[in-house]
C-alpha cells in the first residue's frame, strides 16, 4: 500500500487526473454490470415490446461483454501507469477504447429497444380500486414485476451510457495526444525542486572558470524555483 502511494506521488498531475477518470469509469461499469445481472434474474414471463428486434433475456446479457472489457482495460491502464510511471502505448489505449465503444453502442441499443419500461402504463387519474383487464394490464398494481425489471434496465442503460461517454472522451483525448506527440508513449514526470525551493536566501553555486586556475564560488540572491544545473549547490552553511 505504501509503495503504491509512493508511485502515485511521483506521477505527473496530468496522469493523476487520467487515473481518476479511468477509476470512475470502472466504477460506473461495475454498477451497470450489477444492474444487468439483476435483470437476468427476473422471470422470463415478462413481455418484450413489439419494436424489439430480439426476444428473451439475453438482450440484457450482451452489454455485459463490452462492459467487462471496459473494466479490464481501465484496470490495466491504471496499473500500468502506476507501476511504469507513464501511460501505455497510445495505440493500445485507442484500440481498447474504440473496441469498448463499438461493443457498447449496438448492445445498449438492443437492450433499450427491448426494455420493459417501454411497456409501462400510467394509472388512470382518480382511480382508487383498479380492475386488471386488457387495457390496464401493464400498470404497476397489475404487473409489479414489469416495473421492477424496467427500473433495473433503465438504471443499467443510464450507467452504461455514462461509461460510453467516458470512453468517447478517452478516444478523442488519445487522438489529440497522437496528433501532438505521435504514437510513442508520453513520459511526464514531476518537476524536481531544489530543497530550498520557495525560500529567499543566498545560495552558492560551484562554477568552473576556464580563465582561472582554481574554482570559485558565485553567490546570488533570489527565490529558488528549480536548480537543475550545475548539479552541485550549497547554502552559506554548507559550502564546498
Amino acid at each position: 500500500m505504501s509503495s503504491a502511494i509512493r508511485h502515485l506521488m511521483k506521477l505527473h498531475p496530468q496522469y493523476l487526473q487520467e487515473l481518476v477518470f479511468r477509476s470512475s469509469c470502472t466504477v460506473f461499469s461495475l454498477i451497470a454490470v450489477g444492474f444487468f445481472a439483476g435483470c437476468l434474474r427476473i422471470n422470463e414471463d415478462v413481455p418484450v415490446p413489439s419494436i424489439s428486434p430480439v426476444k428473451g433475456r439475453w438482450k440484457d446479457g450482451i452489454p455485459i461483454l463490452p462492459l467487462g472489457i471496459s473494466i479490464l482495460s481501465s484496470i490495466y491502464i491504471v496499473y500500468y501507469t502506476i507501476i511504469r510511471r507513464h501511460s501505455p502505448l497510445l495505440a493500445v489505449q485507442l484500440a481498447l477504447d474504440v473496441t469498448v465503444l463499438l461493443g457498447l453502442v449496438p448492445t445498449i441499443a438492443l437492450s433499450a429497444l427491448g426494455s420493459a419500461f417501454l411497456l409501462w402504463t400510467p394509472l388512470p387519474p382518480d382511480v382508487l380500486d383498479i380492475v386488471c383487464n386488457q387495457e390496464n394490464k401493464f400498470t404497476r398494481p397489475c404487473f409489479p414485476e414489469l416495473y421492477r425489471l424496467g427500473s433495473l434496465e433503465l438504471a443499467a442503460i443510464i450507467f452504461s451510457c455514462t461509461c460510453g461517454l467516458y470512453h468517447l472522451f478517452f478516444t478523442f483525448y488519445t487522438m489529440y495526444a497522437v496528433r501532438v506527440h505521435g504514437w510513442k508513449p508520453v513520459h511526464k514526470k514531476r518537476r524536481r525542486r531544489h530543497r530550498h525551493h520557495g525560500s529567499k536566501e543566498r545560495i552558492y553555486v560551484h562554477l568552473d572558470d576556464p580563465k582561472m586556475e582554481k574554482d570559485h564560488l558565485a553567490s546570488y540572491l533570489q527565490i529558488v524555483n528549480e536548480v537543475s544545473y550545475p548539479a552541485v549547490a550549497a547554502t552559506k552553511d554548507n559550502r564546498f
